[in-house]
Protein backbone atom coordinates (compact mmCIF):
# COMPACT_ATOMS: atom_id res chain seq x y z
CA UNK A 1 0.00 0.00 0.00
CA UNK A 2 1.02 3.30 -0.57
CA UNK A 3 1.81 5.90 1.87
CA UNK A 4 0.41 9.26 1.31
CA UNK A 5 3.36 11.74 1.47
CA UNK A 6 3.10 14.13 4.90
CA UNK A 7 1.99 17.59 3.67
CA UNK A 8 4.52 20.19 4.58
CA UNK A 9 3.54 23.89 6.13
CA UNK A 10 4.75 25.80 3.48
CA UNK A 11 3.13 24.00 0.46
CA UNK A 12 0.41 26.31 0.26
CA UNK A 13 2.81 29.12 -0.16
CA UNK A 14 4.58 27.54 -2.71
CA UNK A 15 1.47 26.77 -4.82
CA UNK A 16 0.16 30.41 -4.11
CA UNK A 17 3.72 31.44 -5.70
CA UNK A 18 3.66 29.06 -8.42
CA UNK A 19 0.07 29.76 -9.34
CA UNK A 20 0.71 33.84 -9.22
CA UNK A 21 4.01 33.38 -11.21
CA UNK A 22 1.57 31.50 -14.22
CA UNK A 23 -0.81 34.19 -13.85
CA UNK A 24 1.86 36.97 -14.47
CA UNK A 25 3.43 35.02 -17.24
CA UNK A 26 6.63 34.38 -14.98
CA UNK A 27 9.20 31.52 -15.45
CA UNK A 28 10.10 30.16 -12.82
CA UNK A 29 13.57 32.04 -12.90
CA UNK A 30 11.82 35.04 -13.26
CA UNK A 31 9.85 34.42 -10.15
CA UNK A 32 13.07 33.29 -8.05
CA UNK A 33 14.78 36.87 -9.25
CA UNK A 34 11.76 38.77 -8.25
CA UNK A 35 11.54 36.93 -4.51
CA UNK A 36 15.57 37.16 -4.68
CA UNK A 37 16.98 33.88 -4.49
CA UNK A 38 18.41 31.12 -6.67
CA UNK A 39 16.41 29.09 -9.48
CA UNK A 40 18.18 25.74 -7.39
CA UNK A 41 16.89 27.14 -4.20
CA UNK A 42 13.52 27.17 -5.88
CA UNK A 43 13.46 24.23 -6.96
CA UNK A 44 14.91 23.29 -3.37
CA UNK A 45 11.35 24.78 -1.93
CA UNK A 46 9.55 23.27 -4.63
CA UNK A 47 10.79 19.98 -4.12
CA UNK A 48 10.91 19.98 -0.44
CA UNK A 49 14.26 19.86 -0.24
CA UNK A 50 14.22 23.05 1.32
CA UNK A 51 11.91 24.88 4.44
CA UNK A 52 10.66 28.42 3.70
CA UNK A 53 10.31 28.85 7.36
CA UNK A 54 14.42 28.79 7.13
CA UNK A 55 14.48 31.26 4.75
CA UNK A 56 16.13 34.44 4.81
CA UNK A 57 13.86 37.63 6.16
CA UNK A 58 14.05 39.28 2.82
CA UNK A 59 13.30 36.75 1.07
CA UNK A 60 9.97 36.12 3.19
CA UNK A 61 9.53 40.00 2.90
CA UNK A 62 9.81 39.41 -1.19
CA UNK A 63 7.62 36.77 -1.14
CA UNK A 64 5.13 39.45 0.61
CA UNK A 65 5.94 42.00 -2.24
CA UNK A 66 5.68 39.47 -4.94
CA UNK A 67 2.12 38.36 -3.68
CA UNK A 68 0.92 41.71 -2.32
CA UNK A 69 0.08 40.20 1.50
CA UNK A 70 1.53 41.51 4.64
CA UNK A 71 4.82 39.73 5.95
CA UNK A 72 3.35 38.51 8.84
CA UNK A 73 0.79 36.37 6.34
CA UNK A 74 3.80 35.07 4.31
CA UNK A 75 5.29 34.08 7.68
CA UNK A 76 2.17 31.67 9.06
CA UNK A 77 1.74 30.63 5.58
CA UNK A 78 6.04 29.47 5.41
CA UNK A 79 5.70 27.80 8.80
CA UNK A 80 7.73 30.37 10.60
CA UNK A 81 5.47 31.65 13.02
CA UNK A 82 1.85 29.85 14.56
CA UNK A 83 -1.19 30.73 16.12
CA UNK A 84 0.43 30.45 19.51
CA UNK A 85 2.97 33.12 18.72
CA UNK A 86 -0.12 35.79 18.29
CA UNK A 87 -1.09 34.93 21.82
CA UNK A 88 0.11 36.74 25.56
CA UNK A 89 2.26 33.75 27.18
CA UNK A 90 2.01 32.19 30.06
CA UNK A 91 -0.93 32.96 32.88
CA UNK A 92 -2.77 35.26 31.33
CA UNK A 93 -3.88 33.40 28.49
CA UNK A 94 -5.02 30.26 29.98
CA UNK A 95 -7.39 32.35 31.61
CA UNK A 96 -8.43 34.41 28.91
CA UNK A 97 -8.95 31.23 26.52
CA UNK A 98 -10.56 29.37 29.21
CA UNK A 99 -13.07 32.09 29.34
CA UNK A 100 -13.70 32.66 25.89
CA UNK A 101 -14.63 28.75 25.51
CA UNK A 102 -16.91 29.76 28.21
CA UNK A 103 -18.76 32.73 26.33
CA UNK A 104 -18.38 30.15 23.42
CA UNK A 105 -20.53 27.20 25.34
CA UNK A 106 -23.18 30.43 26.48
CA UNK A 107 -23.35 31.37 23.05
CA UNK A 108 -27.21 30.24 21.72
CA UNK A 109 -25.99 30.02 17.88
CA UNK A 110 -22.88 28.05 18.38
CA UNK A 111 -22.73 26.84 22.12
CA UNK A 112 -24.90 23.78 21.51
CA UNK A 113 -22.20 22.96 18.67
CA UNK A 114 -19.09 23.11 21.26
CA UNK A 115 -17.45 19.10 21.47
CA UNK A 116 -17.60 18.52 25.07
CA UNK A 117 -14.06 17.17 25.00
CA UNK A 118 -12.53 20.73 24.12
CA UNK A 119 -11.84 21.64 27.42
CA UNK A 120 -9.37 18.83 27.48
CA UNK A 121 -8.32 19.60 24.23
CA UNK A 122 -4.37 20.99 23.76
CA UNK A 123 -4.05 23.93 24.18
CA UNK A 124 -3.19 24.36 20.46
CA UNK A 125 -6.35 23.26 19.73
CA UNK A 126 -8.21 25.48 22.31
CA UNK A 127 -6.21 28.43 21.07
CA UNK A 128 -7.59 27.87 17.25
CA UNK A 129 -11.03 27.34 18.36
CA UNK A 130 -10.73 30.67 20.23
CA UNK A 131 -9.35 32.30 17.16
CA UNK A 132 -12.13 30.86 14.64
CA UNK A 133 -14.94 32.05 17.38
CA UNK A 134 -13.69 35.56 17.76
CA UNK A 135 -13.59 35.72 13.92
CA UNK A 136 -16.91 34.35 13.61
CA UNK A 137 -18.75 37.14 16.31
CA UNK A 138 -16.05 39.81 15.11
CA UNK A 139 -14.90 40.10 18.75
CA UNK A 140 -12.31 39.97 21.05
CA UNK A 141 -13.20 37.00 24.25
CA UNK A 142 -12.49 37.47 27.76
CA UNK A 143 -10.52 40.85 27.57
CA UNK A 144 -7.39 41.62 25.48
CA UNK A 145 -5.79 39.54 22.59
CA UNK A 146 -3.34 39.63 20.45
CA UNK A 147 -5.15 37.92 17.95
CA UNK A 148 -4.97 39.44 14.41
CA UNK A 149 -8.30 41.53 13.65
CA UNK A 150 -10.14 40.05 10.49
CA UNK A 151 -7.63 37.79 9.95
CA UNK A 152 -9.87 35.36 8.07
CA UNK A 153 -11.36 38.02 5.69
CA UNK A 154 -7.47 38.12 4.63
CA UNK A 155 -7.05 35.14 4.12
CA UNK A 156 -10.68 35.09 2.28
CA UNK A 157 -8.76 38.12 0.30
CA UNK A 158 -5.86 36.26 -0.47
CA UNK A 159 -7.89 32.82 -2.20
CA UNK A 160 -9.85 35.75 -4.10
CA UNK A 161 -7.06 37.56 -5.28
CA UNK A 162 -5.85 37.08 -8.89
Amino acid sequence: MESERPVRMDEPLIELLLRRAAQNGHSLVRLSSEIGISYQRLVQYRRGEARLASARRLTLENIGAYLQIPVVLVLLMAGSIGMRDLTWPGEAERHRVAMALALMRQDIHVGPLVPGGLEGASAEVQHFVVFLYEQLVGVRCGGESAYMKEWTNMLAQLSAHP
